[in-house]
């Protein structure tokens, strides 16, 4: 009752100030903790269906080749070689691209990188390749948090307990000069299982 009574003996200005100040605050509380992680969630959800449709043109295009190869059109090394071509060209947004890497244990070989040919062929565990910070399916698509397990790994982790899925991790991006920056970006992949 006592602020009551002092709230109401204040100036006309001091209400309306108090009043946006109030509101103010509870703008940004909810927008802190109502907007701000709808609007990610939002934006994640884009993201991911973007990368899945776009690694589901490059599946497609493995997919033809098998196809051809399993009617006797191509030999299998042809048919290999004519989707890699394919794949190694596309790109999306730029500089966004698709890589190829094999399922060997303990660390996948990268069959073929688009941006960074000398990983072709190269066992993928160098230090540098810990960067992812999650991982999901589609059958549940809550991201789990890593400690900047093994990227690769991480992926194949993915494609061999549900065939495809997400992977988010940090990287830098391509410069269009040549070479990557020194900041790294918060990134996600789907990953997607091709047999053979």
């Amino acid at each position: 009752a006592v602020m009551f009574t002092q709230f109401r003996n204040w100036g006309i200005k001091a209400k309306i100030m108090l009043i946006l100040l109030v509101s103010v605050f509870t703008f940004t509380v909810a927008g802190e903790t109502i907007f701000v992680p709808l609007i990610l969630r939002y934006f994640m959800n884009e993201r991911q269906s973007d990368a899945q449709q776009l690694v589901e043109i490059a599946y497609g295009i493995l997919k033809e080749h098998a196809q051809k190869v399993h009617t006797g059109e191509e030999s299998s090394d042809k048919a290999k070689a004519n989707a890699i071509s394919l794949i190694k060209s596309l790109r999306f947004r730029g500089q966004e691209y698709f890589w190829i890497h094999d399922m060997s244990r303990p660390v996948p070989r990268m069959i073929m990188h688009p941006t960074v040919p000398s990983l072709d062929g190269k066992v993928l565990d160098d230090p540098q390749f810990n960067k992812a910070s999650g991982k999901s399916t589609l059958a549940d698509p809550s991201i789990v948090p890593l400690a900047g397990g093994n990227l690769f790994v991480t992926m194949n982790e993915v494609v061999e307990s549900a065939r495809e899925g997400f992977v988010t991790y940090s990287w830098p991006k391509p410069k269009s000069n040549g070479g990557v920056t020194m900041e790294l970006y918060p990134k996600i992949s789907f990953v997607k299982k091709f047999v053979p």
